[in-house]
């Protein structure tokens, strides 16, 4: 069958911005996210439960542009920002980074080969970067409304490694007879183990038929990720397979155990030789067999039990009952729970390749069909617990030294839980539209680290708690978050809420409802608690790296370049509240990328330094809010270069649609480049307010004294640009500069006399007009 895939270009529009991705992307749409519809095609009529492959044909044409080489951007007719790039004798095409201008770095630096694949051509082309967002979140919202969800939001991340759609699979060995005691049959002898037919089929007999055929199904597509895993570290040793399990502690705080960069084998490990594509493509697949089963059919269901061993891994089901699910210690390849309010205290769904790397169990999938659930962890007391989440057996950190020169008493927690792996895949998926409680402390709640990790939860009303590296963070992996609606509440403090640090892809998506992201902003002031130490503020604020952040690991003496991974927050729907300290909304630092996009709803952004679409240091920092009347920094007084601000060869763009807004800026702020920077704002419609702390703002071009010492530096662009469409707007400044609605105004920096010529700020507030970025 055809999938219609090369139909054409399909135009998103929305105001006065319009969208077209171009034809190569609608492509590679089409063959990734195809997955899933291919999967149901494969289904006959007569038993919706077995696959024929033969039936399931990729028909996607090569839609291929051609570009014209030396500007490979695709150009709109010329609208306020070309015109807001005139005024200062720039265009499109000169909107970012040349040849010339990286030649002054050192190749270490621009061929780092942690860099994701797609990202130079991004970066250096900075009208592109609005619609590589849109058209990422975009298919999101495609993967949301599928009846394949988590294959493809799967699918849509693993693009970052370049990897290759998974087709059609082929039909699981699902027994007629006996199929639950079949399938584990299969799996203990597989695994090198002896299978005892006869107690497994007595285990198996107070199981319905139709939930042995689906649970055996599951016990097959977990088996059969294992052994994809076990394949993809095959060609590694136990002790190379320790140091990528320890990824963690690159961005974690840890006291040992952290990967020597230092080491050039090391180096070749992480940088070549771990197979991340491979990796993903895995994860794609098993998350498409778990949604081709029908799963949800057996909610409630009662009266039944089922636990077996297997070398990799323990199998256990137990009924709608309320159950207690202890935090026993043993391996667990699938757990599935049909019902009850449940409370479970174990990793659930999580992975941890760090305890026995040479090991033989790399996957655990956790699946609860109905009931409010508590999702923990055995807590173990520590002096420094008081006003945070109780600690685990690891504890907290201890420093003697003050808050403004050591991290405070973080959790050191080495446990991964809750969909999470490190080093394998760690799936939990509860599919109840009842509100759940999800608590842990690092490396939890989507989060991947040499793997993949994911929680996908299918509604209600739920709370997620956590420390560091949680809700959809990941580093050299995928972690991801999917929430399908709710008024949901999410706390954390640092390395949350879709964060990517280096090779690594994390991803918060919620559907709907009116949400809380709240990321622990150490101000002492609004009861912040100051634990992850802040260069910026050091003190009193933390490092957030949350809500859509991008971190890389900018070498330091020995230079031992790393870039940054991908960071995404995507909220459909709702009236949603945002808060962090510095790094977030849209952040991202050393060549990471971070996205925030919510696309409705009366929404309240606060934020300190380097939030709301803005970034330091070759990163990539992208923020779409698509309409609604929102507030920025109503309740934090922001410190510094934030809304709209590219520092150090960033480019940062802050876009708003729609609705009558409100900002409060510093001194940095609202549409400026620093320091060969590039930083744009763009607000459609509405009647907005602008106020800022003072200059340099709106629309500037701030080379800065930070280049001063380095004299190659200065001949590069930096660029601010601002631009206001429609509306009747107030700006309250304290300024020299003429701003003002249906103003045009020119802000470069530096005077003619100073022989600066590479300083490039403008700002247009204009009753109409259109601002297109395909």
């Amino acid at each position: 069958m055809a999938t219609g895939c090369g139909d054409g270009l399909r135009p998103w529009a929305h105001d006065s911005v319009w969208l077209v991705p171009t034809p190569n992307v609608t492509r590679r749409l089409c063959v990734l996210l195809s997955t899933g519809a291919l999967l149901a095609a494969c289904h006959t009529d007569e038993d919706p439960g077995t696959p024929d492959a033969s039936v399931c044909v990729i028909a996607a044409a090569d839609l291929g542009e051609a570009l014209d080489p030396a500007c490979p951007i695709r150009r709109p007719p010329a609208d306020k920002l070309d015109e807001a790039l005139a005024l200062v004798g720039l265009d499109r095409c000169r909107l970012g980074y040349s040849a010339a201008d990286w030649s002054i770095f050192s190749k270490k630096l621009t061929q780092d080969p942690y860099r994701l694949p797609w990202y130079d051509a991004v970066h250096d082309h900075a009208v592109r970067a609005p619609a590589f967002a849109r058209d990422l979140v975009t298919r999101l919202d495609e993967a949301s409304g599928s009846a394949t969800r988590l294959s493809d939001a799967l699918a849509v991340a693993a693009e970052s490694f370049s990897a290759h759609p998974i087709g059609c699979l082929a039909p699981l060995p699902v027994a007629t007879q006996q199929p639950l005691a079949a399938a584990v049959a299969r799996v203990i002898t597989e695994a090198g183990g002896v299978a005892d037919q006869a107690a497994l089929e007595a285990d198996a007999s107070d199981v319905p038929i139709e939930l042995q055929r689906t649970l055996a199904e599951v016990v097959l597509a977990a088996a059969e990720a294992n052994a994809h895993v076990a394949s993809v570290l095959a060609p590694l040793s136990t002790t190379e397979r320790e140091v990528l399990a320890q990824v963690s502690k690159l961005s974690l705080t840890a006291l040992d155990g952290r990967p020597d960069l230092t080491d050039s084998d090391v180096q070749a490990l992480l940088s070549t030789r771990v197979d991340l594509a491979a990796l993903a493509e895995g994860a794609v697949r098993l998350a498409a067999r778990l949604d081709a089963v029908p799963l949800r059919a057996h909610a409630g269901s009662s009266g039944f039990s089922f636990e077996q061993a297997t070398p990799i891994g323990r199998i256990v089901l137990r009924d709608a009952a309320k159950h207690e699910w202890a935090d026993d210690g043993a391996a667990v390849l699938v757990q599935l729970d049909t019902g009850g309010d449940d409370h479970y205290l174990g990793p659930t769904g999580a992975i941890d390749g760090l305890a026995d790397p040479g090991g033989v169990h790399h996957v655990s999938v956790a699946i609860d069909l109905a009931g409010h659930d508590d999702y923990g962890y055995t807590e173990t007391s520590d002096s420094e617990d008081t006003g945070r989440l109780p600690s685990d057996a690891a504890g907290r950190y201890h420093s003697t030294l003050p808050p403004t020169q050591d991290y405070g008493p973080v959790s050191l927690s080495e446990t991964p839980r809750q969909g999470a792996a490190r080093l394998g895949y760690g799936f939990l998926l509860d599919l109840g539209a009842e509100g759940d409680a999800y608590h842990s402390l690092r490396m939890s709640q989507g989060y991947g680290a040499g793997g993949v990790g994911l929680l996908y939860d299918a509604g209600g009303d739920d709370s997620y708690d956590g420390e560091a590296g949680v809700q959809g963070a990941a580093t050299f992996g995928m972690g991801l978050l999917l929430d399908d609606g709710g008024n949901d509440v999410y706390r954390a403090y640092v390395q949350t809420q879709g964060f990517g640090y280096v090779r690594g892809v994390g991803l918060l998506y919620d559907a709907s409802g009116s949400d809380q992201y709240l990321a622990n902003t150490g101000d002492p002031a609004f009861g912040g608690d100051p634990i992850y130490l802040s260069a910026q503020i050091p003190g009193k604020a933390n490092d957030s790296f949350a809500q859509g952040a991008g971190f890389g690991n900018n070498g330091g003496n020995d230079e031992s370049y790393m870039s940054g991974g991908l960071g995404v927050l995507r909220d459909r729907r709702g009236d949603d509240t945002y808060r962090a300290a510095v790094y977030a909304q849209a952040s991202g630092y050393w060549f990471g990328t971070g996205i925030l996009a919510d696309q409705e709803g009366t929404d309240h952004y606060d934020g300190r330094y380097y939030v709301q679409g803005a970034g330091a240091h070759f990163a990539l920092a992208v923020f779409l809010d698509e309409a609604g009347d929102d507030s920025y920094n109503a309740l934090f007084t922001p410190t510094a270069t934030s809304i709209g601000i590219g520092h150090d060869f960033t480019v940062a763009w802050h876009i708003d649609s729609g609705g009558n807004d409100s900002y409060r800026g510093p001194g940095l702020s609202l549409g400026g480049g620093n320091a060969n920077g590039i930083g744009v704002l763009v607000n459609l419609g509405g009647d907005d307010v602008y106020r800022s702390a003072g200059e340099p703002t709106l629309g500037v071009g701030n080379l800065s004294a930070e280049v001063d010492t380095w004299p190659e530096r200065q001949p590069i662009a930096t660029t601010g640009v601002f631009i206001d469409v429609g509306g009747h707007d107030v700006y309250q400044l304290t300024s020299n500069v003429v701003r003002g609605d249906d103003t045009t105004w020119v802000n470069n920096r530096e005077p003619p006399d100073a022989g600066i010529t590479s300083e490039h700020g403008a700002g247009i507030d204009s009753p109409g007009g259109t601002v297109s970025l395909p």
